[in-house]
């Protein structure tokens, strides 16, 4: 078995396929809203996120959480990371509302409703009263994703780092018999026959199984990833339009079961080539900020486009807002928004925190 790095490695090929995955759901999101069936497998962006996120914090926290980390100093730490961006998210969401209210006298939507769902936003607690994933989090709908990487997360920090290789399987598993059924539901042509199939209006279990299955499939990807010979070096510029035209298939493009066998086996053997890519000197700096923007892209994008599209309306602008209308005016402005959140608040506010952080944990800053 090769034996990993002391230091630990910076997975650029793997920056690089994060961010073609959240550029992905802004053209799910461009083109779904409009009718077109294009783009329609980049619902399963935030499967490969989860597959990623179980990779990096095998990776990155195992070790340290078995050294003693602790579940709490874990849990702040994906908090620095995290929650900066989450904040910009849900207040972007608020003035959005309050636009509209200002500009409707929508009497259903009143100011002392907002700060309601604003403080229920904040602190992560969705709403029970509808179990559909885009009603979870009405400010920000990307929230309904982060809400179960928390949770596994949690579960990470408790039992899953130190699990054997078979309990992780059982897990991925159960989650993946729940997978499948959304699967149906979402990419299959017999939705209409399996009403018991309804995922969609049992978002918190078809949620919950997506994360369960994907985030564990990341764990033991990285198992894979350890015990791999280090000598295939391939362009990771190729795995990345691997991934993109992948994501851009249109509705019933692939059957169900290939595409449930992509999730399961193609995602996490893309993953670790990634892993061991490289990156051409002249792709690095694209690939770099491919990588910052995927978050603070995939956070901030669908308020903005709230926003966008409630002042066409304000402003009586004759622009159709149409497929050519919404990307020529959405995607240039989340993408630039998204750079400067990142570049001039998410990235000094986490470099702050991180300070604070180690100021306040000098025994575990360098684990």
């Amino acid at each position: 078995m090769t034996e990993l790095p002391a230091k630990r490695q910076h997975f650029l090929a793997l920056d690089l396929l994060r961010g073609i995955a959240a550029l992905a759901v802004i053209f799910l999101h461009w083109l779904e809203g409009n009718g077109n069936p294009w783009f329609h497998n980049s619902h399963l962006a935030v499967d490969f996120f989860f597959i990623l996120s179980g990779f990096v914090m095998a990776y990155s926290y195992t070790d340290r959480l078995k050294a003693g980390l602790g579940l709490g100093r874990f849990l702040i730490l994906r908090l620095i990371r995290l929650y900066p961006l989450i904040i910009i998210g849900i207040l972007l969401g608020f003035v959005r509302f309050a636009l509209k209210t200002m500009a409707t006298h929508d009497p259903s939507m009143p100011m002392s409703w907002l700060v309601v769902k604003m403080v229920q936003n904040l602190f992560m607690i969705p709403n029970f009263q509808d179990g559909l994933s885009a009603d979870m989090f009405i400010l920000n709908l990307a929230l309904w994703s982060l809400f179960f990487e928390f949770l596994a997360y949690i579960l990470f920090g408790l039992f899953m780092y130190r699990s054997s290789l078979v309990v992780l399987l059982a897990i991925a598993i159960v989650g993946g018999i729940g997978v499948w059924g959304w699967m149906v539901q979402e990419f299959g042509p017999v939705k209409a026959t399996l009403p018991w199939l309804e995922f969609e209006k049992l978002g918190y279990v078809s949620g919950f199984s997506r994360v369960m299955l994907s985030f564990t499939m990341g764990l033991l990807t990285f198992e894979v990833f350890k015990r791999m010979p280090r000598t295939l070096k391939v362009n990771g510029w190729i795995y990345a339009a691997v991934l993109f035209v992948f994501l851009s298939l249109p509705v019933g493009a692939l059957p169900v079961n290939l595409v449930f066998l992509i999730l399961v086996l193609g995602f996490p053997a893309l993953i670790v080539l990634a892993a061991m890519a490289y990156i051409p000197d002249r792709g690095q700096k694209l690939a770099t900020l491919f990588g910052d923007l995927s978050y603070p892209l995939y956070v901030v994008h669908t308020p903005i486009l709230w926003t966008l599209s409630g002042l066409f309306k304000i402003l009586h602008l004759n622009v159709p807002f149409s497929e050519i209308g919404y990307g020529v005016v959405i995607l240039p402005c989340a993408i630039l928004a998204s750079y400067l959140a990142f570049k001039f608040y998410d990235e000094p506010v986490r470099a702050y925190l991180t300070k604070l952080y180690k100021q306040a944990n000098p025994q575990v800053a360098k684990t």
